[in-house]
């Protein structure tokens, strides 16, 4: 293999690299964004309030 053989080869696993972690980057952003938009949706439990008197009982 000549040199520019080799060096096209190294260029195109630089760029297939690049692409994988672009790739990873706009995934890990998107479910990012889905889990904040969930969180915020989250609605909080209702809990009844227990009077000092009531928790004294058992």
């Amino acid at each position: 293999m000549d040199g520019w053989g080799a060096l096209t080869m190294l260029i195109k696993r630089q760029n297939a690299s690049r692409n994988r972690k672009a790739d990873l980057r706009y995934e890990l952003r998107k479910k990012k964004e889905e889990l904040l938009k969930r969180k915020g949706s989250h609605q909080e439990f209702d809990f009844p309030e227990i009077s000092k008197e009531e928790l004294e009982k058992d």
